[in-house]
């Protein structure tokens, strides 16, 4: 299994609301840290912007009006943060997360 993207365990979690809008949260777990730079996201040709929280740096990009904010601690983790939320909206979640 060498050089394969093996998912070992990953957990998402999503939040509603009445008027179809969403807010999705995902952490994921990869046994071959080689392959994390490798993870490829829907985007649309809105530029990806960089954003430090508590030391961490998120790629915030948008996709048919939707906003995703990942980080991965270059290892074996990856979280990824996407809805139909606002940019400002997904900096204040991914500033509530803490350090």
């Amino acid at each position: 299994m060498d050089g394969a993207r093996v998912k070992l365990a990953g957990i998402t979690v999503t939040y509603t609301n009445d008027e179809d809008n969403y807010c999705s949260f995902s952490i994921d777990y990869y046994t071959n840290s080689e392959t994390i730079g490798n993870i490829g996201y829907q985007k649309d040709d809105t530029p990806i912007e960089t954003y430090m929280s508590y030391g961490r740096k998120f790629f915030i990009f948008s996709n048919l009006g939707d906003v995703t904010a990942t980080w991965s601690d270059g290892e074996h983790y990856v979280v990824t943060v996407w809805g139909s939320i606002s940019l400002d909206e997904i900096k204040d979640i991914l500033n509530s997360i803490g350090g």
